[in-house]
């Protein structure tokens, strides 16, 4: 079977969730602690959990290899954490402006997550980036939050939403990003990148200094 078939099978997969994600990511510069005494009283606790994440590149895919700068347009995500093992197809969606608004997800549990790495190494896929993050989830009823310590990046506000197909993607954004200010954190404006982008030009501009 060719490998452009590959991404098809995981529709075919029991358990896979396909979504479209809208979620806004911040900076947190309070600490810690302080954050999650925060969350606490806007959201329930629901977990915590260790993730450690695997972005892969397909050399002769453009939307799977990052651009000059570190952007990329999709992305593939092998995931292991404390609950179970998740293989992860992203396809970008951006405004006039080329900034980042929405994803496509399509997401399958995996038996193995060290093993589906083998099987992506042997289909001539390279590893992109390697995220590695404590995180705590939080629920409201619209919202999942995550406060999470990203290894080599700091501290991060997760808000994701999962509006139906009638709600648009700017209002949802928007509506976002006046919750996140209504917890009462210090933060950043909304970061407008994933975190594998955020360590593809962190390292990018390290080895220019080089």
């Amino acid at each position: 079977m060719g490998r452009r078939c590959l991404l098809n099978i995981t529709s075919l997969l029991k358990g896979t969730i396909n979504m479209r994600e809208v979620e806004v990511l911040v900076r947190v510069h309070d600490d810690f602690k302080k954050a999650q005494r925060l969350l606490k009283r806007h959201a329930k606790f629901e977990k915590k959990v260790e993730i450690h994440d695997v972005y892969l590149m397909d050399p002769l895919r453009k939307g799977l290899s990052p651009d000059e700068k570190g952007g990329l347009t999709e992305a593939l995500r092998v995931r292991k954490m404390d609950d179970g093992d998740f293989l992860t197809h992203k396809i970008d969606h951006f405004n006039k402006l080329g900034e980042w608004t929405h994803s496509d997800e399509q997401e399958v549990g995996i038996a193995s997550a060290p093993e589906m790495l083998v099987t992506f190494k042997r289909l001539g896929f390279l590893r992109l980036v390697t995220v590695d993050m404590e995180r705590l989830y939080f629920k409201t009823p619209i919202y999942t939050i995550t406060l999470e310590c990203v290894q080599g990046l700091g501290l991060f506000l997760e808000v994701e939403a999962h509006p139906t197909e009638g709600r648009e993607v700017p209002v949802v954004r928007e509506e976002i990003k006046r919750f996140i200010k209504s917890l009462g954190f210090n933060t950043s404006e909304d970061v407008g990148i994933g975190k594998p982008e955020l360590l593809l030009k962190k390292r990018m501009a390290e080895q220019k200094q080089k």
